[in-house]
Protein backbone atom coordinates (compact mmCIF):
# COMPACT_ATOMS: atom_id res chain seq x y z
CA UNK A 1 0.00 0.00 0.00
CA UNK A 2 1.24 3.50 -0.89
CA UNK A 3 0.25 6.48 1.21
CA UNK A 4 0.21 10.23 0.84
CA UNK A 5 2.31 12.21 3.34
CA UNK A 6 2.87 15.55 1.64
CA UNK A 7 1.66 19.13 2.01
CA UNK A 8 -1.57 19.91 0.21
CA UNK A 9 -2.62 23.24 -1.27
CA UNK A 10 -5.72 24.82 0.26
CA UNK A 11 -6.77 25.94 -3.20
CA UNK A 12 -7.06 22.40 -4.51
CA UNK A 13 -10.61 21.24 -5.02
CA UNK A 14 -11.90 18.93 -2.32
CA UNK A 15 -13.14 16.49 -4.92
CA UNK A 16 -9.64 16.14 -6.36
CA UNK A 17 -8.10 15.25 -3.01
CA UNK A 18 -7.22 11.58 -3.17
CA UNK A 19 -7.81 11.09 0.57
CA UNK A 20 -11.44 12.20 0.09
CA UNK A 21 -13.78 9.26 -0.55
CA UNK A 22 -17.15 10.68 -1.65
CA UNK A 23 -20.27 8.58 -1.35
CA UNK A 24 -18.93 5.73 0.81
CA UNK A 25 -20.76 4.60 3.95
CA UNK A 26 -19.35 4.15 7.43
CA UNK A 27 -19.33 0.39 6.91
CA UNK A 28 -17.48 0.71 3.61
CA UNK A 29 -14.89 3.00 5.19
CA UNK A 30 -14.38 0.48 8.00
CA UNK A 31 -13.91 -2.31 5.47
CA UNK A 32 -11.31 -0.25 3.61
CA UNK A 33 -9.28 0.48 6.75
CA UNK A 34 -9.66 -2.80 8.64
CA UNK A 35 -6.49 -4.27 7.13
CA UNK A 36 -4.49 -1.04 7.35
CA UNK A 37 -1.94 0.08 9.93
CA UNK A 38 -2.42 2.25 13.00
CA UNK A 39 -2.71 5.91 12.03
CA UNK A 40 -4.05 5.35 8.52
CA UNK A 41 -7.10 7.51 7.80
CA UNK A 42 -9.46 8.84 5.13
CA UNK A 43 -12.16 11.48 4.81
CA UNK A 44 -15.72 10.66 3.82
CA UNK A 45 -19.05 12.51 3.65
CA UNK A 46 -20.98 12.67 6.92
CA UNK A 47 -24.70 11.97 7.13
CA UNK A 48 -25.50 15.70 7.00
CA UNK A 49 -24.89 17.42 3.68
CA UNK A 50 -21.59 19.33 3.35
CA UNK A 51 -20.22 17.78 6.51
CA UNK A 52 -17.33 15.33 6.84
CA UNK A 53 -16.13 12.43 8.94
CA UNK A 54 -12.53 11.35 9.40
CA UNK A 55 -12.22 7.56 9.71
CA UNK A 56 -8.93 6.48 11.31
CA UNK A 57 -7.28 3.19 12.31
CA UNK A 58 -6.56 3.14 16.06
CA UNK A 59 -4.62 0.01 16.94
CA UNK A 60 -6.84 -2.86 15.79
CA UNK A 61 -10.00 -0.73 15.76
CA UNK A 62 -11.47 1.71 13.24
CA UNK A 63 -12.78 4.98 14.71
CA UNK A 64 -14.88 7.78 13.22
CA UNK A 65 -14.41 11.46 14.16
CA UNK A 66 -16.90 14.12 13.06
CA UNK A 67 -15.37 17.24 11.50
CA UNK A 68 -16.81 20.39 13.02
CA UNK A 69 -17.34 23.58 11.04
CA UNK A 70 -17.62 26.75 13.15
CA UNK A 71 -17.67 30.27 11.74
CA UNK A 72 -16.57 28.89 8.38
CA UNK A 73 -13.51 27.16 9.87
CA UNK A 74 -12.84 23.43 10.27
CA UNK A 75 -11.56 21.35 13.18
CA UNK A 76 -12.26 18.26 15.27
CA UNK A 77 -13.33 20.25 18.35
CA UNK A 78 -15.23 23.55 18.43
CA UNK A 79 -12.47 25.63 20.05
CA UNK A 80 -9.90 24.44 17.51
CA UNK A 81 -11.79 25.23 14.31
CA UNK A 82 -8.97 27.25 12.76
CA UNK A 83 -8.61 25.75 9.27
CA UNK A 84 -10.30 27.47 6.30
CA UNK A 85 -10.79 24.24 4.33
CA UNK A 86 -10.98 20.52 5.00
CA UNK A 87 -7.77 20.21 2.93
CA UNK A 88 -5.99 22.59 5.34
CA UNK A 89 -7.14 20.48 8.30
CA UNK A 90 -5.82 17.29 6.70
CA UNK A 91 -2.56 19.06 5.83
CA UNK A 92 -2.09 20.06 9.48
CA UNK A 93 -2.83 16.50 10.64
CA UNK A 94 -0.22 15.09 8.24
CA UNK A 95 2.36 17.68 9.28
CA UNK A 96 1.75 17.00 12.98
CA UNK A 97 0.10 13.56 13.46
CA UNK A 98 -0.30 14.24 17.22
CA UNK A 99 -2.27 17.48 16.77
CA UNK A 100 -5.26 16.12 18.70
CA UNK A 101 -3.36 13.68 20.92
CA UNK A 102 -4.45 15.52 24.08
CA UNK A 103 -8.13 15.26 23.15
CA UNK A 104 -8.13 11.83 21.47
CA UNK A 105 -5.58 9.62 23.31
CA UNK A 106 -4.23 6.74 21.23
CA UNK A 107 -5.19 8.33 17.89
CA UNK A 108 -2.53 9.41 15.41
CA UNK A 109 -2.95 10.72 11.87
CA UNK A 110 0.05 9.19 10.13
CA UNK A 111 -0.98 8.38 6.55
CA UNK A 112 -3.88 9.34 4.31
CA UNK A 113 -5.28 6.43 2.32
CA UNK A 114 -5.91 7.44 -1.29
CA UNK A 115 -8.66 6.31 -3.65
CA UNK A 116 -6.60 5.49 -6.71
CA UNK A 117 -3.93 3.71 -4.68
CA UNK A 118 -6.56 1.63 -2.95
CA UNK A 119 -7.92 0.74 -6.37
CA UNK A 120 -4.41 -0.17 -7.47
CA UNK A 121 -4.10 -2.50 -4.49
CA UNK A 122 -7.43 -4.11 -5.35
CA UNK A 123 -6.17 -4.54 -8.89
CA UNK A 124 -2.97 -6.10 -7.55
CA UNK A 125 -5.03 -8.47 -5.40
CA UNK A 126 -7.06 -9.41 -8.45
CA UNK A 127 -3.85 -10.00 -10.41
CA UNK A 128 -2.47 -12.16 -7.61
CA UNK A 129 -5.66 -14.22 -7.46
CA UNK A 130 -5.53 -14.63 -11.24
CA UNK A 131 -1.87 -15.67 -11.00
CA UNK A 132 -2.73 -18.22 -8.31
CA UNK A 133 -5.44 -19.71 -10.50
CA UNK A 134 -3.01 -19.81 -13.44
CA UNK A 135 -0.39 -21.46 -11.23
CA UNK A 136 -2.83 -24.12 -9.98
CA UNK A 137 -4.00 -24.86 -13.53
CA UNK A 138 -0.42 -24.98 -14.85
CA UNK A 139 0.49 -27.35 -12.04
CA UNK A 140 -2.47 -29.59 -12.85
CA UNK A 141 -1.34 -29.80 -16.45
CA UNK A 142 2.19 -30.62 -15.30
CA UNK A 143 0.97 -33.29 -12.86
CA UNK A 144 -1.21 -34.93 -15.51
CA UNK A 145 1.66 -34.90 -17.99
CA UNK A 146 4.00 -36.39 -15.37
CA UNK A 147 1.50 -39.19 -14.73
CA UNK A 148 1.20 -39.84 -18.47
CA UNK A 149 4.99 -39.82 -18.77
CA UNK A 150 5.30 -42.23 -15.85
CA UNK A 151 2.77 -44.58 -17.47
CA UNK A 152 4.60 -44.18 -20.78
CA UNK A 153 7.97 -45.10 -19.27
CA UNK A 154 6.45 -48.03 -17.39
CA UNK A 155 4.94 -49.32 -20.62
CA UNK A 156 8.27 -48.82 -22.39
CA UNK A 157 9.97 -50.89 -19.68
CA UNK A 158 7.28 -53.59 -19.93
CA UNK A 159 7.57 -53.73 -23.72
CA UNK A 160 11.36 -54.07 -23.47
CA UNK A 161 10.94 -57.00 -21.06
CA UNK A 162 8.27 -58.65 -23.22
CA UNK A 163 10.35 -58.04 -26.35
CA UNK A 164 13.37 -59.76 -24.82
CA UNK A 165 11.22 -62.71 -23.70
CA UNK A 166 9.58 -62.98 -27.13
CA UNK A 167 12.95 -62.96 -28.89
CA UNK A 168 14.13 -65.75 -26.59
CA UNK A 169 10.96 -67.74 -27.29
CA UNK A 170 11.32 -67.37 -31.07
CA UNK A 171 14.96 -68.47 -30.89
CA UNK A 172 14.08 -71.43 -28.67
CA UNK A 173 11.26 -72.52 -30.97
CA UNK A 174 13.64 -72.39 -33.93
CA UNK A 175 16.09 -74.69 -32.12
CA UNK A 176 13.33 -77.13 -31.16
CA UNK A 177 11.97 -77.04 -34.70
CA UNK A 178 15.38 -77.94 -36.13
CA UNK A 179 15.67 -80.88 -33.70
CA UNK A 180 12.29 -82.30 -34.65
CA UNK A 181 12.96 -81.80 -38.36
CA UNK A 182 16.21 -83.76 -38.00
CA UNK A 183 14.31 -86.53 -36.17
CA UNK A 184 11.67 -86.64 -38.91
CA UNK A 185 14.36 -86.81 -41.58
CA UNK A 186 16.02 -89.74 -39.78
CA UNK A 187 12.71 -91.61 -39.43
CA UNK A 188 11.88 -91.15 -43.09
CA UNK A 189 15.34 -92.49 -44.02
CA UNK A 190 14.84 -95.48 -41.75
CA UNK A 191 11.44 -96.21 -43.29
CA UNK A 192 12.95 -96.73 -46.72
CA UNK A 193 15.13 -99.66 -45.62
CA UNK A 194 13.86 -102.91 -47.17
CA UNK A 195 14.94 -105.27 -44.37
CA UNK A 196 12.53 -103.63 -41.80
CA UNK A 197 9.90 -105.87 -40.35
CA UNK A 198 6.30 -104.90 -40.83
CA UNK A 199 5.85 -104.12 -37.14
CA UNK A 200 8.90 -101.90 -37.02
CA UNK A 201 7.88 -100.21 -40.22
CA UNK A 202 4.46 -99.32 -38.81
CA UNK A 203 6.10 -97.94 -35.65
CA UNK A 204 8.37 -95.71 -37.74
CA UNK A 205 5.38 -94.37 -39.66
CA UNK A 206 3.47 -93.61 -36.44
CA UNK A 207 6.46 -91.78 -34.92
CA UNK A 208 6.96 -89.83 -38.13
CA UNK A 209 3.32 -88.75 -38.14
CA UNK A 210 3.56 -87.73 -34.47
CA UNK A 211 6.69 -85.67 -35.08
CA UNK A 212 5.09 -84.07 -38.16
CA UNK A 213 2.14 -82.91 -36.02
CA UNK A 214 4.52 -81.53 -33.40
CA UNK A 215 6.50 -79.72 -36.08
CA UNK A 216 3.29 -78.13 -37.35
CA UNK A 217 2.35 -77.04 -33.79
CA UNK A 218 5.81 -75.54 -33.32
CA UNK A 219 5.54 -73.71 -36.65
CA UNK A 220 2.13 -72.35 -35.69
CA UNK A 221 3.45 -71.22 -32.31
CA UNK A 222 6.53 -69.76 -34.00
CA UNK A 223 4.40 -67.82 -36.46
CA UNK A 224 2.24 -66.47 -33.65
CA UNK A 225 5.28 -65.51 -31.57
CA UNK A 226 6.94 -63.83 -34.54
CA UNK A 227 3.75 -61.78 -35.05
CA UNK A 228 3.82 -60.80 -31.37
CA UNK A 229 7.52 -59.96 -31.66
CA UNK A 230 6.85 -57.74 -34.68
CA UNK A 231 4.08 -55.87 -32.84
CA UNK A 232 6.31 -55.40 -29.78
CA UNK A 233 9.12 -54.10 -31.96
CA UNK A 234 6.77 -51.60 -33.59
CA UNK A 235 5.34 -50.49 -30.23
CA UNK A 236 8.81 -50.22 -28.72
CA UNK A 237 10.01 -48.11 -31.62
CA UNK A 238 6.96 -45.84 -31.32
CA UNK A 239 7.44 -45.48 -27.56
CA UNK A 240 11.11 -44.63 -28.01
CA UNK A 241 10.26 -42.00 -30.60
CA UNK A 242 7.53 -40.38 -28.46
CA UNK A 243 9.64 -40.31 -25.29
CA UNK A 244 11.36 -37.22 -26.64
CA UNK A 245 7.98 -35.53 -27.18
CA UNK A 246 7.02 -36.22 -23.56
CA UNK A 247 10.30 -34.75 -22.31
CA UNK A 248 9.80 -31.64 -24.46
CA UNK A 249 6.25 -31.10 -23.20
CA UNK A 250 7.35 -31.65 -19.61
CA UNK A 251 10.08 -29.06 -20.02
CA UNK A 252 7.58 -26.52 -21.38
CA UNK A 253 5.04 -27.24 -18.64
CA UNK A 254 7.69 -27.13 -15.91
CA UNK A 255 8.93 -23.80 -17.26
CA UNK A 256 5.36 -22.45 -17.31
CA UNK A 257 4.72 -23.61 -13.74
CA UNK A 258 7.97 -22.12 -12.45
CA UNK A 259 7.25 -18.82 -14.20
CA UNK A 260 3.87 -18.47 -12.47
CA UNK A 261 5.35 -19.72 -9.20
CA UNK A 262 8.08 -17.06 -9.17
CA UNK A 263 5.45 -14.36 -9.67
CA UNK A 264 3.19 -15.76 -6.95
CA UNK A 265 5.98 -16.20 -4.40
CA UNK A 266 6.68 -12.48 -4.51
CA UNK A 267 3.48 -12.08 -2.43
CA UNK A 268 2.73 -15.58 -1.06
CA UNK A 269 4.95 -17.64 1.24
CA UNK A 270 6.75 -20.63 -0.28
CA UNK A 271 5.35 -23.13 2.24
CA UNK A 272 1.78 -22.26 1.26
CA UNK A 273 2.64 -22.61 -2.42
CA UNK A 274 4.28 -26.01 -1.77
CA UNK A 275 1.13 -27.26 -0.03
CA UNK A 276 -1.12 -25.75 -2.68
CA UNK A 277 0.71 -27.58 -5.46
CA UNK A 278 1.02 -30.86 -3.64
CA UNK A 279 -0.24 -33.77 -5.74
CA UNK A 280 -3.16 -35.34 -3.84
CA UNK A 281 -3.41 -38.40 -6.11
CA UNK A 282 -1.96 -40.83 -3.56
CA UNK A 283 -3.89 -39.60 -0.53
CA UNK A 284 -6.82 -41.55 0.88
CA UNK A 285 -9.56 -39.07 0.02
CA UNK A 286 -12.64 -41.22 -0.34
CA UNK A 287 -14.13 -39.91 2.92
CA UNK A 288 -13.69 -36.35 1.65
CA UNK A 289 -16.73 -36.52 -0.57
CA UNK A 290 -19.55 -34.05 0.19
CA UNK A 291 -21.63 -36.78 1.84
CA UNK A 292 -19.05 -36.84 4.64
CA UNK A 293 -18.97 -33.11 5.44
CA UNK A 294 -21.84 -31.20 3.79
CA UNK A 295 -24.57 -30.95 6.45
CA UNK A 296 -27.90 -29.10 6.38
CA UNK A 297 -27.95 -27.45 9.81
CA UNK A 298 -27.69 -24.10 11.58
CA UNK A 299 -24.90 -22.77 13.81
CA UNK A 300 -26.28 -24.21 17.05
CA UNK A 301 -26.84 -27.66 15.54
CA UNK A 302 -23.33 -27.62 14.11
CA UNK A 303 -21.87 -26.81 17.52
CA UNK A 304 -23.89 -29.58 19.12
CA UNK A 305 -22.74 -32.26 16.70
CA UNK A 306 -19.10 -31.08 16.78
CA UNK A 307 -18.89 -30.64 20.56
CA UNK A 308 -17.52 -34.15 21.38
CA UNK A 309 -15.20 -34.28 18.35
CA UNK A 310 -11.40 -33.95 18.20
CA UNK A 311 -9.63 -30.86 16.77
CA UNK A 312 -9.66 -30.82 12.98
CA UNK A 313 -13.18 -32.29 12.81
CA UNK A 314 -15.36 -30.16 10.58
CA UNK A 315 -18.52 -29.77 8.58
CA UNK A 316 -19.67 -27.32 5.94
CA UNK A 317 -23.19 -25.98 6.15
CA UNK A 318 -25.24 -23.89 3.73
CA UNK A 319 -26.25 -20.45 4.96
CA UNK A 320 -28.46 -18.34 2.74
CA UNK A 321 -26.72 -18.38 -0.65
CA UNK A 322 -23.26 -19.22 0.69
CA UNK A 323 -21.44 -21.77 2.84
CA UNK A 324 -19.86 -21.71 6.30
CA UNK A 325 -17.11 -23.93 7.69
CA UNK A 326 -17.62 -25.08 11.28
CA UNK A 327 -14.48 -26.67 12.74
CA UNK A 328 -13.15 -27.86 16.11
CA UNK A 329 -9.93 -26.10 17.20
CA UNK A 330 -7.67 -26.67 20.18
CA UNK A 331 -7.27 -23.76 22.63
CA UNK A 332 -4.94 -24.52 25.53
CA UNK A 333 -6.62 -27.41 27.35
CA UNK A 334 -10.04 -27.01 25.76
CA UNK A 335 -11.60 -27.30 22.33
CA UNK A 336 -13.59 -24.54 20.69
CA UNK A 337 -15.75 -24.48 17.61
CA UNK A 338 -15.09 -21.73 15.08
CA UNK A 339 -17.25 -20.68 12.15
CA UNK A 340 -15.63 -19.29 9.01
CA UNK A 341 -17.43 -17.94 5.97
CA UNK A 342 -16.50 -19.54 2.64
CA UNK A 343 -16.31 -16.97 -0.13
CA UNK A 344 -17.25 -17.66 -3.73
CA UNK A 345 -16.36 -15.71 -6.85
CA UNK A 346 -18.17 -16.49 -10.10
CA UNK A 347 -15.86 -17.91 -12.71
CA UNK A 348 -13.06 -18.42 -10.18
CA UNK A 349 -14.04 -20.65 -7.29
CA UNK A 350 -14.12 -20.90 -3.50
CA UNK A 351 -11.80 -19.64 -0.77
CA UNK A 352 -11.61 -18.67 2.90
CA UNK A 353 -10.83 -15.04 2.05
CA UNK A 354 -12.30 -13.02 -0.78
CA UNK A 355 -8.95 -12.47 -2.49
CA UNK A 356 -8.11 -16.19 -2.69
CA UNK A 357 -11.12 -17.82 -4.33
CA UNK A 358 -8.88 -20.19 -6.30
CA UNK A 359 -10.43 -23.60 -5.61
CA UNK A 360 -12.85 -24.59 -8.40
CA UNK A 361 -15.21 -26.61 -6.17
CA UNK A 362 -15.98 -27.04 -2.47
CA UNK A 363 -14.47 -30.52 -2.72
CA UNK A 364 -11.21 -29.02 -4.02
CA UNK A 365 -11.25 -26.55 -1.13
CA UNK A 366 -11.72 -29.33 1.42
CA UNK A 367 -9.20 -31.67 -0.18
CA UNK A 368 -6.40 -29.10 -0.28
CA UNK A 369 -6.98 -27.96 3.30
CA UNK A 370 -6.37 -31.42 4.59
CA UNK A 371 -2.74 -30.22 4.66
CA UNK A 372 -3.06 -26.40 4.42
CA UNK A 373 -3.62 -24.80 7.82
CA UNK A 374 -6.19 -22.03 8.24
CA UNK A 375 -3.54 -19.84 9.89
CA UNK A 376 -2.28 -18.95 6.40
CA UNK A 377 -5.42 -16.84 5.99
CA UNK A 378 -4.88 -14.81 9.16
CA UNK A 379 -7.50 -16.55 11.32
CA UNK A 380 -5.02 -17.31 14.14
CA UNK A 381 -6.20 -20.92 13.91
CA UNK A 382 -3.49 -23.49 13.29
CA UNK A 383 -5.80 -26.29 12.20
CA UNK A 384 -6.41 -28.31 9.03
CA UNK A 385 -9.60 -29.96 7.76
CA UNK A 386 -8.42 -33.42 8.79
CA UNK A 387 -11.58 -35.24 9.80
CA UNK A 388 -15.05 -34.78 8.23
CA UNK A 389 -17.94 -35.11 10.64
CA UNK A 390 -19.09 -38.15 8.66
CA UNK A 391 -15.82 -40.00 9.39
CA UNK A 392 -15.98 -42.58 12.19
CA UNK A 393 -12.68 -41.59 13.83
CA UNK A 394 -13.60 -38.13 15.01
CA UNK A 395 -14.70 -38.62 18.61
CA UNK A 396 -12.48 -37.50 21.46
Amino acid sequence: MTYVNVKMSCEESRDKERWYWPGITRHEATEILKDHKHGDFLVRDATQENEYTIVVKKGHKVCSLHVIKHDGMYGLVRHRCVHPTIAALVRQMLQDPRTYKDLFPGIDFLHAVCRDEEEEEEEEKHKLQHLLIQLVNANKRLVLELRDYSSHMQRLKTVATELSASQTTVSSLQVVLQIFEEQLKSLKAAGTEEQLEEKTFQSVLMNAALISRRIQLIKDRQQSEEGKLFNLQCEGQFLEETTGNYKHRLLLLKTEQQRFRRKVEKNVCKTYVDLLLRDEDNLELRHFGPDAWLVECDRLAAEAVLAPAVPGTFLIRPKDSRYVLSIVCAHDDTNRIHHIQIHHADGQGYGFIADFCIFPTLEDLVTKHRTISLHYYGFNLDVCLTCPIGCKDNSG
